[in-house]
């Protein structure tokens, strides 16, 4: 999911197709199918959008490889995308898949994360070449939009790359790694500048998979935001003059305590438009708010379990919530109170918008796969919902309201 901050349009995918919403009432989303499942979403600042798509597979002997590939979408054109890396020779194990994608602020570069196979001979005499599996690397790539040619690449010594992430002036790009490492590249030659080990003292006990699953750069960009697969948040001096600190430890799931709800991997961290709050979304449902002048907590709440995915309007004022139950919610940033729910089922074109006052959008009447949902505490059914409550372009408008300029925000945040 992604929602650009600079033209305010909203994407959001499925498991083989994406729609992006313009600004223009009198315009229809742009549909974006795959033949492969969608892992990672990019939203250039000029129009483009990028998928990457994974799946995995085996071959005779039970070895895990992978297929997909990496396409961009030029602006208004949904039926002929770009193909990242075509006419490279890419590894055949992993193609040119990927499961994290940015683009730098002013859209000129884009930044991937793939895989590449483990050379294994003497001069690598790897552990992970003892096995009988395929032994993978991520492979940092940075590539032309305008062609999907690759500029250059970048073999990581780790087997896991699973976020990348642009700093503010194009100049960096961050990336998260298995063991809660974060690394920082120079976006001129992809050359490594500086690395973070763990934060934490020791991993969980009996936890192997621990990596960094979010990434967000402050607007400054003196500042990294991370968490973790485990529930771990952290905020880093991009720097490296100060140490880590540590917003939120690991927690264990307590069976006693079965509304506890905080735990689960992070799915997303950013700040707001001026970088005075940070926030951080679990998969549990679970938002947490600091302010960044000291790192104080601003407090938290609840959403609904499942979350997969998030993202922080321009203006900073609404964070959508995308949910393994088929829906996007939106959520007052500061405070949790539901503001509109987008709901829909595997086919490309359905789509529902309804608000907490009872209006509605995109309604299909020939779509049983929306016949019920919840919006709040209740349930809404399609056939029982008033037409005359019925309005056109409510989504549109909802996004219009949030896509304020940053420069705007600063402003109206000023004492």
């Amino acid at each position: 999911m992604g929602w650009n901050r600079k033209d305010g349009r909203f994407a959001v995918s499925g498991d083989k197709y994406a729609k992006v919403w313009p600004l223009d009432p009198g315009a229809a989303p742009a549909t974006l199918k795959t033949e492969g499942t969608i892992h990672a979403l990019g939203l250039s600042p000029d129009g483009q959008v990028a998928l990457g798509t994974r799946d995995d597979d085996h071959d005779v002997k039970g070895h895990t490889y992978y297929e997909g590939d990496t396409k961009i979408w030029k602006a208004g054109d949904t039926e002929k995308p770009i193909t990242v890396g075509s006419g490279t020779q890419l590894p055949l194990s992993s193609g040119g898949s990927s499961n994290s994608i940015d683009f730098s602020a002013d859209g000129k570069l884009m930044a991937a994360a793939m895989l590449d196979e483990l050379p294994c001979n003497s001069k690598h005499p790897d552990p992970a070449c003892e096995t009988d599996e395929i032994p993978f690397v991520g492979l940092l790539t940075l590539s032309d939009p305008a062609t999907g040619k690759f500029l250059r690449q970048r073999r990581q010594p780790d087997p896991q790359l699973n976020v990348v992430t642009f700093s503010p002036d194009g100049a960096q790009i961050a990336t998260g790694q298995q063991e809660q490492i974060v690394k920082i590249y120079d976006a001129a030659t992809l050359n490594r500048s500086r690395a973070f080990p763990n934060p934490e003292k020791q991993p969980p006990f009996a936890v192997r998979d621990y990596g960094t699953s979010a990434l967000a750069y402050s607007p400054d960009g003196k500042l990294l935001l991370a968490g973790s697969e485990t529930g771990v948040v952290w905020v880093l001096d991009a720097a490296g003059n100060n140490g880590a600190r540590l917003l939120h430890e690991y927690e264990e799931f307590n069976p006693e305590k079965p509304n506890q709800r905080s735990f689960g991997p992070i799915v997303a961290v950013f700040f707001s438009p001026e970088g005075s709050r940070a926030w951080a979304v679990q998969s549990s449902g679970k938002v947490w708010l600091w302010n960044t002048s000291d790192w104080t907590t601003a407090g938290s709440y609840h959403t609904e379990p499942g979350a997969s995915s998030a993202a922080l309007s321009p203006n900073g004022k609404v964070i959508a919530i995308a949910n393994r139950d088929g829906a996007v919610r939106f959520y007052a940033a500061e405070t949790g109170e539901l503001k509109l729910v987008l709901a829909s089922t595997p086919a490309p074109e359905s789509a529902l918008v309804v608000a907490t006052d009872g209006r509605y959008d995109f309604s299909l009447a020939s779509d049983l796969g929306l016949a019920a949902y919840r919006v709040g505490r209740g349930t809404v059914s399609i056939d029982r919902l008033p037409g005359n409550r019925q309005v056109q372009g409510l989504f549109v408008e909802f996004l219009k309201e949030n896509a304020a300029p940053a420069a705007k925000v600063q402003q109206e945040n000023r004492p």
